[in-house]
């Protein structure tokens, strides 16, 4: 029996310090939308509106996101692609939906989450609040890329967000802000948005490239400033 218990204890160790040494991995993710992005409603101008963004889900499922994990930091962005010609409203929309511009940047030891976008044809990084969930713990789980999944619940805002987690693979990262998990994010549902993993590269070589300290960043508060003035120009067409 000693003997067992000393194997077991062996190969739990090993396969811990296996994956803890994959201190440079890779997550590739696909998205989908469940429902409609724009519900058609009575009046004309709603069924102007879905018609006219007509391929906004269908647009949503053909984009791909990354994200890329370094020792205690990781960047998530799109896998971006040239702008063709001839883009399409509903096709536009599904990005903006998904966040296709946008990129995230955390950092583990100084807890620090960043922000980067665009608004009114200017970049912004915007240094969001840390760890600002508080996630409801289940015993629900399913299989995902062949690794065993636990299911965390939390909210942004009136949304549901429902995060899929793997301890075995013992990183605190995830898609878009969420993390801070006992384990890597390999889906996460945000309302109707759903990211799901699609490949885990252990063999990764990219460098995040970047020091937290280090970025220039606005708060929350006043990018809302910002987002509400250029709503106020928009309306008065400036």
């Amino acid at each position: 029996m000693k003997k067992y218990i000393l194997m077991f204890s062996i190969i739990y160790f090993y396969n811990n310090y296996y994956v803890a040494a994959q201190s440079r991995i890779s997550v590739n993710y696909s998205t989908t939308f469940y429902g409609e992005v724009f519900s058609k409603g009575s009046s004309k101008e709603s069924q102007a509106v879905v018609s006219s963004t007509k391929g906004t889900e269908e647009a949503i499922k053909k984009l791909n996101f990354k994200l890329t994990i370094n020792d205690n930091r990781s960047i998530f962005s799109s896998q971006q692609e040239l702008e063709k010609d001839g883009e399409t409203l509903g096709e536009k929309m599904g990005k903006m939906v998904a966040g296709y511009d946008e990129i995230f940047y955390r950092d583990l030891n100084l807890k620090i989450l960043i922000c980067e976008r665009e608004i009114a044809f200017k970049t912004y990084k915007i240094n969001e609040n840390y760890n600002n969930f508080i996630w409801d713990y289940t015993s629900e789980e399913k299989i995902i890329q062949g690794y065993k999944c636990y299911l965390a619940k939390t909210k942004l805002l009136h949304l549901d967000v429902f995060a899929w987690y793997c301890p075995t693979l013992p990183y605190s990262f995830g898609p878009r802000e969420f993390g801070g998990l006992p384990g890597l994010i390999l889906e996460l549902q945000r309302g109707k948005l759903v990211f799901l993993a699609t490949k885990i590269n252990f063999n990764n070589v990219e460098d995040v490239g970047f020091e937290a300290e280090n970025i220039k960043t606005i708060s929350r508060t006043e990018i809302n400033k910002i987002i509400e003035k250029d709503r106020e120009n928009f309306m008065n067409g400036n």
